[in-house]
This record gives C-alpha cells, sequence and structure tokens, in this order.
C-alpha cells in the first residue's frame, strides 16, 4: 500500500513537471536544460492559473483570440483518445496472438521476425504520412472516404487512423511472441506432450499459452507507453479532436497539466483492463 502511495506520488509530481517544463526554461538562454531555480514558476502557476477556462482559438500570429470552459471541453477530448487508444492496443493484441499462434513453425517465425524488424526500423511518422497520401490518392481517383482531416471532425472514420496507431504495438508484440513460441516449443514439457499424441491446439492452449501469459503481462507496461508515444502523432497528424490537441496547440500550463493527468488515467485503465482481458481468455478457452 504503502509502495503504491510513494508511486502516485512520483507520478503526479513527474506530471507536474513535464507539464511546467516550459516554464522551468531560461528565456535568455538557447537551451532545453531546465532550470530548476525557475521552479517557482510552476509553483506560481499553480497557484495562480484557472483550472476552469482556457485559449481555445488562436489568430495566425499566434495572439489569443476567445475562451473556452476547460472542463466542458476536454470530456469529449478524453473519450476519443481513450477509445483510440482501447480500440488499438486490442487490435494490436488480438492480430499479435493470432499471428503468434499461426506463424510460430520454424521457417515462418523466422520469416516473420526478419520482416517485423525490418519494418520496426521505419519512424511512426512515416507511416502515418504514407497513410496519409495513400487515403488522400485514393479518394481523388475513387471516391472512397477512409478519414477526414480536419481539426473539427468527429471520429466517424476511426478505423484508418486505428490501423496505423496499433502498427507499433502490434509490431513489437509479434516479434515478442513469435520468439517465444519458438522458445517454448523447445522445452521438455512441450516435446512430452507431443510425444503423447495431443493435438497441436490443446498444447498451444494449455501448455504454451499459459507460458506465454507472464511474457505478456510483463511488456504490458511497454506496450502501452509505445502506443501513448504513437498516440501523440497519430491524433496530431490526422488532426483528430483528442487530449493531445490541449497539448500541442497554445500552451498553458493548466491544461496541459490536466490532459497529462487524465492520458496517465486512461493508460492506466488500459492496463487493468487488458489484465481482465486476458484473464478471462484463459478462464473461458482454457480452464472452461
Amino acid at each position: 500500500m504503502l509502495k503504491t502511495i510513494w508511486k502516485v506520488i512520483f507520478g503526479v509530481l513527474l506530471i507536474t513537471i513535464i507539464a511546467g517544463f516550459p516554464l522551468l526554461q531560461d528565456p535568455e538562454r538557447a537551451s532545453l536544460i531546465p532550470q530548476f531555480k525557475n521552479a517557482l514558476n510552476v509553483i506560481r502557476e499553480l497557484r495562480l492559473s484557472s483550472f476552469t477556462t482556457y485559449t481555445n482559438a488562436y489568430s495566425e500570429m499566434g495572439m489569443p483570440l476567445s475562451k473556452g470552459q476547460l472542463w466542458q471541453d476536454i470530456v469529449p477530448l478524453a473519450i476519443n483518445s481513450g477509445l483510440m487508444l482501447f480500440y488499438s492496443l486490442m487490435i494490436a493484441l488480438v492480430v499479435s496472438m493470432i499471428c503468434g499462434y499461426v506463424f510460430h513453425r520454424a521457417f515462418l517465425s523466422k520469416m516473420v521476425r526478419g520482416i517485423i524488424s525490418l519494418l520496426a526500423i521505419i519512424p511512426d511518422f512515416v507511416y502515418v504520412l504514407l497513410g496519409i497520401y495513400v487515403a488522400i490518392t485514393l479518394y481523388k481517383k475513387t471516391g472512397i472516404l477512409l478519414m477526414v482531416l480536419s481539426p473539427k471532425a468527429s471520429l466517424d472514420f476511426p478505423l484508418y487512423p486505428l490501423i496505423f496507431l496499433s502498427l507499433t504495438p502490434m509490431m513489437y508484440l509479434m516479434k515478442m511472441l513469435a520468439y517465444k513460441y519458438k522458445e517454448l516449443l523447445t522445452e521438455d514439457y512441450i516435446r512430452t506432450a507431443m510425444a503423447k499424441g495431443l493435438s497441436k491446439q490443446y498444447i498451444d492452449l494449455q501448455h504454451v499459452y499459459k507460458n506465454l501469459k507472464p511474457f505478456l503481462q510483463a511488456d504490458l507496461k511497454k506496450v502501452i507507453s509505445l502506443t501513448v508515444g504513437s498516440l501523440f502523432i497519430v491524433e496530431y497528424l490526422f488532426l483528430i479532436p483528442g487530449l493531445t490537441k490541449l497539448i500541442f496547440i497554445g500552451y498553458e500550463f493548466p491544461k496541459v497539466l490536466i490532459a497529462l493527468s487524465i492520458l496517465t488515467v486512461i493508460a492506466v485503465l488500459n492496463y487493468y483492463v487488458i489484465q481482465l482481458f486476458l484473464y478471462l481468455f484463459e478462464k473461458v478457452f482454457i480452464r472452461g
């Protein structure tokens, strides 16, 4: 319990420092190194800032034009980001588990790992920019609409951005599962089960998955952090109205602090929801 409390305190302090990072800069120095002597600026902003309103529109010169109600506007943005994160994680998890199951045989496993390792070198934003180009070209030639590039657009076409948001966690999980599948199939208890004539499906579910699950759970936090990082890129380049909109457009300490805090809570909730999914999968398909 005490350990959890310290983790929460550390997380709050870290989010506050990240949100107040621009306030720690020295305007007279062209350096990104924070000047912690300016920490009083962060404390001053915490004390004086309004956590109810924010600037929601800017002129072309970057001048504030109008104010909005922060807590009223942040709810739909948080829902959009939360759904994007959840759906992309589930797509990545399900697809990687299926592919790991199908492609774990020797030559396929080696080939898949090689292809994924090659694709993983390419940065996220390259895939996103390529996807936008493909969508625009397809719309011009066929009239098929895959996405809407508008800052005021709703998530009427969420599937196309979700594909690109799922790529990074999917490739990571597929690479890890392909390697672990191959490793587990060389274990003595797997060879014994095969020698007894047990079916491949029974071995995969009762033996392979049970021993694969701890690796999935151990890498889950890393997978979620990778997906949150990709969320910033996907929402920004696809102009999706999400929490990152509050972080990127016009720096204001209160809205950045609240947006980062909510995004952290969403990431934690996704972690426990996926843990529940893995538990139910084992309960339903393995233990019956």
